[in-house]
């Protein structure tokens, strides 16, 4: 397998764990503001990924699934976060763990091919990246809201005791 083909698999399998994890964090989701933020997600790695799989398919590559043990752990993991009931700053904190980790991935795959994988797998490669780090960044507004609201209860909380002495 080329190096081009390698780099162009795994900016699939990671758009693809992207697109099967959304739907589901998309169902945990009640707070209309962070699920149009999440379907946004959702469009991006949908678009990403199948790029990817078209540019291998002109290549005459099949772009392979990142397997059923990696996507079944991951349900398991969104599954019982669900149970829980989660908050939107765990929903955004949770997306900000992943798409962190998938910047690492892709900065780390970026720089071992970048002479050598060709100009178009670099360039997904590279809108990938870019994907992973606008979700962080569209994410830290609803741990940053989140946080804003904690602190306006809390001194409202404490507005009021001091009103009563």
């Amino acid at each position: 397998m080329s190096e081009k083909t390698e780099l162009l698999n795994f900016i699939y399998k990671n758009a693809n764990m992207g697109e099967t994890a959304m739907p589901m964090v998309i169902g945990m989701v009640t707070r209309p503001d962070l699920r149009a933020v999440l379907s946004s997600c959702l469009m991006d790695y949908r678009a990403v990924g199948g790029a990817a799989k078209e540019t291998m398919r002109r290549c005459g590559h099949r772009g392979e699934d990142p397997g059923a043990m990696k996507k079944a752990m991951m349900k398991t993991v969104l599954h019982w976060n669900a149970l829980l009931s989660p908050p939107p700053r765990h929903i955004a904190e949770m997306m900000i763990r992943g798409s962190t980790m998938g910047a690492i991935q892709m900065s780390k795959r970026i720089n071992a091919y970048r002479y050598t994988a060709g100009e178009e797998a670099l360039m997904l490669a590279e809108r990938l990246l870019k994907v992973e780090e606008e979700t962080v960044e569209r994410m830290k507004a609803f741990c940053e809201g989140e946080k804003n609201q904690n602190e306006n209860r809390k001194n409202c909380v404490m507005g009021m005791k001091s009103n009563r002495t």
